[in-house]
């Protein structure tokens, strides 16, 4: 099950270092990094449960997770479109990449559980 998932979980990989390498080089100002935090809460969230789902083969957890990522885009336009100084374009960019992944991970876990 997971060979399906692999490019997808390899790419999260590499978006999660340019994060780190962005965050390394780039002074943030705490209110925006708070928020950022939540934002990875949410999407470290989504990609558990996508892999839990395709683990499982589990329609139900799969579908959700499509839900949430929906939701998850909306709060993303939100932090993209406040007014801060810092440059966080790449990191909210990696952010939606990551949810996309997962997302995939989450369709691949619906189709599976229909087999």
């Amino acid at each position: 099950n997971y060979r399906m998932a692999g490019g997808e979980i390899e790419r999260i990989g590499d978006h999660i270092t340019k994060i780190a390498l962005h965050y390394e080089f780039t002074e943030i100002h705490p209110d925006v990094l708070l928020l950022l935090a939540e934002l990875c809460g949410e999407l470290q969230n989504l990609f558990m449960d996508s892999v839990e789902s395709l683990r499982q083969a589990d329609n139900e957890l799969g579908n959700r997770v499509l839900e949430n990522g929906e939701a998850f885009d909306s709060r993303l336009v939100v932090a993209g479109n406040m007014p801060v100084y810092d440059s966080i374009d790449i990191i909210i960019d990696s952010f939606s990449r990551i949810k996309d992944y997962a997302s995939n991970i989450a369709e691949h876990a619906i189709d599976l559980s229909q087999l």
